[in-house]
């Protein structure tokens, strides 16, 4: 916002200029089609310091000048080169004592979006501004001001501060590079042109190696989203379910990791679709907005990351109505070629996605339970601790609160297995164990007692009452999943600890990304020739690989080079120490070069 009118106003009454500069300066406006401030310094009527003295006038804010007094380097660590240029400030100053950051913008409109942005990304400054010719912050932050100006590109003549390359501080600063390369993508996938440019294949981009997507947008927009829905559990799980099945395509089509990143973030940005003011002032490297507003004939010229998004929210949706129908792939191809409007012109898409479901379908026994469980368990009931990862791997959980309660489930289901708490509020865990003994219906339905830490002398009798086994609170789910495994194996119920298969039908790289993607906590047992390897996965965090003597990342790449071979999957007892700390991307992009120059080396 420029204040053409206030500074003429003020010119003319404290007598810095002339009625006949004036006019020439708006002759200038007229002719050449540019704002008063840069017609006043074009024709030289003002200098910088003289019209940022009359800008401190108008708005109330400092005037510093920035060509002559380059901002102190500390600056440069709450905020990217690139960011500073996309939002048009520039840090100037920082106090590290006070964790005040000073910014100077061209108008005070600019620095309260400039302020709603690090409010959006939770950022832990307080701010204050300066004000500046949009001319003299022009030339700070493209290096064109002479000696002492602001930052510079790399490479250029002028030298920019030391400071912006350094690592930034540990503040969560500000640090979104916009200046991202465009994705690696398949050759069927279109670019990223703008709307209503036709689409060219763009260079393959190696992922940056300060990954701020990844590091910085992706955590704030988790925060935020999570935040809007924290009282929509149902709502907050679609998005997730949308995020993870973005991850899982957009590695399957052999996105980059910064291209990957971009797409999860976009996954989680489409949950504040109806916060559409929220998003469009994120500082994300792409307007999600406008992409999703596309005329439907339009959106086949959306970017990969966008068409991703676009064909899993149709999938989700298609799911949400009929459930029982996503299962059967046929019929979701089928309703995604009529729903997804760009299904005829990226149809390798489709196809990959529903490959991906079907190999997701089969991994999905993994750890997998085959038993209907009851827990009786009132603080269970108040805050699941024990069902929600119980159901994950498989098993169909009821949870009740009170002994009467449990009663009234048992006369219309029979469990598999009853995980039940000795002190319940109604009667004592105790006696409904003897209860359940006495009846005819579950007399031999096994039951695990669940005792506080402060009463594990009761153990002893909790086994008199009838109990197979006895747990101690809070409980080790390691061991929980052990014995009731072993509880079902004694009632002679299937236990499917994982499954098998063979690589040429499912590859090592598309197991990981399901596997992590899904959070399993799992061992994958690979046999290639002569060779075995283990890879073991907690959480969907890949910790800890081995084969032979090696260990570590380098055991996961000699893994990722085995092209056939059996696999096994099993639910370990204990998981070693871990030998692996970087995330999965990296490491899948870190193998794929190592097997390319390894390929590529005369033998």
């Amino acid at each position: 916002m420029q204040y053409p009118d206030e500074i003429k106003a003020f010119l003319l009454r404290s007598g810095t200029v002339t009625p006949e500069q004036l006019a020439l300066a708006e002759q200038a406006v007229r002719n050449r089609h540019i704002p008063l401030e840069t017609a006043l310094i074009q024709e030289q009527i003002l200098d910088h310091a003289r019209l940022g003295e009359c800008l401190a006038a108008i708005t109330k804010l400092p005037y510093r000048p920035i060509l002559t007094a380059p901002p102190v380097p500390e600056a440069w660590t709450v905020m990217s080169v690139n960011s500073a240029r996309h939002w048009q400030t520039l840090p100037i100053g920082y106090d590290a004592d006070q964790n005040m950051v000073t910014l100077a913008v061209h108008d005070t409109e600019q620095a309260g979006h400039v302020e709603s942005v690090f409010r959006l990304l939770l950022q832990p400054y307080r701010l204050t501004f300066t004000i500046a010719p949009e001319d003299e912050l022009n030339r700070a932050l493209t290096g064109t001001g002479g000696p002492a100006t602001g930052p510079v590109e790399p490479g250029s003549a002028a030298k920019a501060p030391v400071a912006i390359h350094r690592e930034p501080m540990r503040l969560k600063g500000l640090h979104a590079r916009l200046d991202a390369k465009p994705p690696a993508v398949r050759p069927d996938l279109p670019a990223s042109p703008a709307p209503g440019k036709p689409a060219h294949p763009p260079a393959p981009a190696k992922p940056h190696p300060d990954d701020v997507v990844g590091r910085y947008l992706v955590p704030a927009a988790v925060l935020l989203v999570e935040s809007i829905h924290e009282k929509d559990p149902e709502s907050l799980g679609h998005i997730r379910s949308v995020v993870r099945y973005s991850q899982m395509l957009a590695a399957r089509l052999d996105f980059n990791e910064e291209a990957v990143n971009r797409t999860i973030l976009a996954a989680w940005l489409s949950g504040l679709m109806d916060h559409g003011d929220l998003v469009r002032r994120f500082p994300a490297p792409f307007d999600l907005v406008a992409w999703l507003s596309l005329d439907p004939a339009d959106q086949h010229q959306a970017p990969p990351e966008v068409l991703v998004l676009g064909l899993v929210r149709q999938f989700q949706e298609l799911r949400r109505r009929d459930p029982s129908g996503s299962r059967d792939i046929n019929q979701v191809r089928r309703d995604l070629r009529m729903a997804w409007t760009s299904a005829q012109d990226c149809q390798s898409i489709l196809e990959t996605f529903l490959q991906l479901l079907m190999d997701e379908e089969f991994l999905v026994g993994i750890s997998r339970g085959s038993g209907r469980l009851l827990v009786v368990d009132p603080s269970e009931a108040v805050q699941a601790s024990l069902a929600p990862p119980l159901s994950h791997d498989g098993y169909d959980v009821a949870v009740v609160a009170t002994a009467d309660e449990a009663g009234r489930w048992m006369c219309q289901n029979r469990p598999d297995l009853v995980l039940l708490e000795e002190d319940l509020p109604d009667h004592s865990g105790l006696e409904v164990c003897r209860s359940f003994r006495q009846a005819e219906e579950t007399a031999s339905v096994p039951v695990i007692m669940l005792v506080k830490a402060d009463r594990r002398k009761q153990a002893a009798e909790c086994l008199r009452a009838g109990a197979e086994d006895v747990l101690v609170k809070p409980v080790d789910l390691e061991l929980l999943f052990l014995k009731i495994q072993r509880g079902l194996q004694a009632q002679g119920e299937p236990i499917r600890s994982g499954v098998s298969g063979a690589l040429e039908d499912m590859g090592f790289t598309d197991m990981i990304q399901i596997l992590t993607a899904g959070n399993r906590s799992i061992e994958l047992i690979i046999q290639s020739e002569q060779q075995e390897g283990h890879v073991f996965i907690k959480d969907g965090t890949i910790m800890h690989a081995a084969t032979g003597d090696v260990r570590g990342e380098a055991a996961f790449y000699e893994m990722m080079r085995w092209r056939t071979g059996k696999f096994t999957t099993r639910h370990p007892a204990d998981f070693p120490a871990v030998s692996i700390e970087s995330g999965t991307m990296s490491l899948l992009m870190e193998g794929a070069r190592l097997a390319d120059e390894q390929q590529q080396t005369p033998a």
